[in-house]
């Protein structure tokens, strides 16, 4: 018996029956289809079954190790097909909806078709940061390229020049614009972003899309909405509560997600290299920025938002999916 985790998983089950090698055939299965494609860890030498060992081995007592183990398949993990449906539900869903609805289009009148093409054509769609792969989802959902310029409005608070954005939207007769992001955790990286948005232009129609968007992120598009009629934030997905252990919620409060809970906690010098929890300072404390907690990965990255056992790396412990970090 060569491979380690099918070693661990043999004597696991001498005491717990099969309980631990199912898990194992789930996480094949997920390696197999998903977590095989995770690009922070792509490389000649990619390979999830030997960082899963090592991510394992950072804790001496097995029955730790355990509980990491049974956590990977409770981590919601989007991968890069994953990601393409839901570039088509932004915007063949959400997008047309708030077209229809934004733009007065009759769906019963027969030049319906026509009518959508032409508010398509004056609908700019543009990351709020360049996390979103806008590219990407221009080529998805065949958008016709009628604009050259698609900045990402995170950058654009910082570098850009409200005069120059105001002439480009004037020039190219922009009605209404739409703002992508992947993913929302408690809204405050994007919160400028989409106020400059509406400084700019008060009056035009804006629509907000997060692919995947955070509780807490739920609470801040609220108040950013009821502030301004104009604008609309309608996520793809709205992730639920038992996606999250943090201070505020366990979790399903099934076991896993109890333990998970203490050993996040208990871990934390290791994983961080410190006994100071700092909620300025990366990774932000046992349950990532903000006190989220979340269980997401996606393949592209893993959000600070999500648990640091999970991602960071630090003298003393091996991550399962490394984040790439900005800093």
């Amino acid at each position: 018996m060569q491979d380690p985790i099918e070693e661990k998983v043999f004597v696991w089950d001498q005491s717990d029956g099969s309980k631990f090698n199912e898990i194992n055939q789930q996480i094949l299965h997920l390696e197999k289809r998903l977590f095989c494609d995770y690009e922070p860890n792509l490389g000649p030498k990619s390979n999830f079954i030997s960082r899963l060992n090592l991510w394992l081995d950072n804790l001496k007592d097995e029955t730790e190790q355990k509980i990491l183990f049974e956590l990977v398949p409770n981590l919601f993990y989007v991968g890069r097909e994953e990601f393409n449906v839901l570039y088509r539900e932004a915007y063949h869903t959400i997008y047309a909806r708030w077209v229809i609805e934004s733009a007065k289009i009759d769906i019963y009148d027969s030049n319906v078709k026509v009518a959508l093409n032409t508010a398509v054509k004056e609908t700019w769609f543009c990351p709020l940061t360049d996390s979103l792969r806008i590219n990407q989802f221009y080529h998805i959902n065949d958008i016709p390229g009628k604009y050259d310029y698609r900045p990402d409005w995170r950058s654009l608070t910082k570098f850009g020049d409200d005069n120059k954005i105001k002439a480009y939207v004037e020039e190219n007769k922009i009605k209404r614009i739409v703002l992508l992001e992947d993913f929302i955790g408690n809204g405050s990286q994007v919160s400028k972003a989409v106020k400059l948005a509406i400084r700019l232009f008060p009056e035009m129609p804006l629509l907000v899309v997060p692919l995947i968007i955070c509780p807490k992120g739920v609470l801040s598009a609220k108040e950013l909405t009821d502030a301004n009629p104009n604008v609309t934030i309608n996520p793809v997905i709205s992730m639920s509560e038992f996606n999250f252990i943090n201070e505020e919620i366990k979790g399903n409060n099934t076991q896993i997600c109890l333990d998970t809970y203490a050993l996040a906690h208990k871990s934390y010098p290791q994983v961080s290299d410190s006994d100071v929890i700092d909620d300025d300072v990366d990774p932000y404390g046992p349950f990532g920025w903000r006190n989220t907690g979340a269980l997401i990965v996606m393949y592209s990255n893993t959000p600070n938002n999500t648990l640091p056992l999970v991602h960071n790396k630090s003298s003393k412990w091996f991550p399962l999916f490394l984040r790439h970090k900005r800093v």
